[in-house]
């Protein structure tokens, strides 16, 4: 099932290098240990996304709409072989806070744990786990009061290796979402999922999968709609196809194709039967250039109070440029478009259901003085238009960071 798109947007960029630091420059990738600590500004001239015309005094409490957040990181990663088994664990811990609107000050965790296990020749799989905290995002959630969004997911699995490039396997997972807010306590969810897959690894690095995957989605708080109690509740079915293919050096795709049934015990107008699916092309231009081009139509759960989910199309480019060993410059645009298809009062009503268009264009730039050093900087602007009065709102984000890993 598909994370929501507008979860942690502000969270990221405030916390983005803390949060992601695994994937950036470790002291050395060999020890079994690595650490990271680092610091992070970023201002924002519309905090609580608020449309052009909204009284900001009224809503906020203040004109002023923007503020500057300081955002202070430490985590540690843990990775190790051990004969055939691989461990590893993180635990990245943010101290996040607000120079204005102190309200939303807080401190989150992100914890991490997954054991790759294999046993004799035809036997593998992973088990896995992770906790995460952050701040919800304010493009859909109008009320400016803090909540926290504490996501929990459990995933265990194994393969039978039939081949030594066919393999098939099962998984489960569960996935909790919680919130501090009493205002969002319709929004709380627990999912429980079981897959089933048969999977072709050829020795060349391609893949091709065939996966049947069903999810049982509860929500137990009822939504009040139309004078009604409506239970949020589904049981989603999917056929998926999925492909990463490199038919040269230079040049890599992925792509996925699902036929995807959804269902409600309540409010059936909102059930879904359809197709989704992603394909992404990565391109190397030259030694020092590169593009990535994604399109995508997902459907994925909303934790907002006004819809259970939504079906998102969008269209993202990503150019990268790397003009010498230390640097590294890359932008991202992206058309992104969503329809609010789980809404149970525009079905009880009968009105016109929500549609956003959102843009975004960001421009980053990273410099490596040394191995253990990365030093950043990002622009980044969204506009959304929609069919709802007070949803539409434009922004501008600026954020720099400093990372030191060892």
């Amino acid at each position: 099932m598909s994370r929501f798109d507008s979860r942690r947007r502000l969270a990221a960029l405030a916390a983005a290098c803390g949060i992601a630091w695994a994937g950036g420059v470790r002291a050395d990738a060999a020890d079994a240990f690595n650490f990271a600590v680092g610091r992070s500004l970023m201002r924002d001239d519309n905090i609580f996304r608020l449309s052009g015309d909204a009284d900001a005094a009224a809503l906020i409490g203040t004109r002023e709409r923007g503020d500057t957040v300081a955002t202070t990181f430490a985590g540690i990663r843990f990775d190790r072989l051990v004969s055939r088994q691989r461990l590893n664990a993180s635990i990245n811990l943010s101290h996040i806070r607000y120079d204005r609107f102190r309200l939303l000050d807080y401190d989150a965790r992100d914890l991490k744990a997954g054991w790759d296990w294999e046993l004799g020749r035809h036997f593998f799989g992973r088990i896995a786990w992770s906790k995460s905290e952050a701040l919800t995002d304010f493009g859909d959630f109008r009320s400016p009061v803090q909540n926290i969004n504490t996501y929990e997911r459990r995933t265990w699995g194994g393969h039978f290796r039939l081949h030594p490039a066919w393999s098939l396997g099962a998984s489960a997972f569960r996935a909790d979402s919680d919130n501090s807010s009493p205002l969002r306590e319709t929004s709380r969810y627990v999912a429980e999922g079981s897959e089933a897959v048969l999977q072709y690894t050829p020795r060349s690095g391609n893949l091709m999968a065939l996966r049947l995957r069903r999810t049982d989605g509860r929500y137990p708080n009822r939504q009040l709609a139309a004078g009604s109690l409506i239970d949020n509740s589904y049981r989603q079915d999917e056929i998926e196809g999925s492909l990463a293919w490199r038919p040269s050096g230079a040049s890599r795709i992925e792509a996925r194709l699902a036929g995807v049934r959804r269902r409600h015990d309540e409010v059936p107008l909102r059930d879904f039967s359809g197709a989704v699916g992603r394909l992404a092309w990565d391109w190397t231009i030259t030694g020092k250039t590169a593009l990535n081009v994604t399109v995508r139509r997902e459907i994925g759960a909303q934790e907002d109070i006004l819809s259970s989910y939504v079906v998102t199309r969008a269209l993202s480019l990503g150019p990268t440029w790397t003009p010498t060993a230390k640097t590294l410059v890359q932008a991202q645009f992206e058309w992104r478009e969503r329809d609010y298809l789980g809404d149970p009062v525009a079905g009880l009503a009968g009105i016109e259901k929500r549609q956003d268009r959102l843009r975004v264009a960001s421009l980053s730039a990273t410099w490596m003085p040394m191995t253990a050093i990365q030093l950043g900087m990002t622009l980044r602007r969204e506009r959304r238009d929609s069919n709802y009065a007070g949803i539409p709102y434009l922004a501008n984000v600026a954020f720099l960071n400093a990372q030191f890993s060892f």
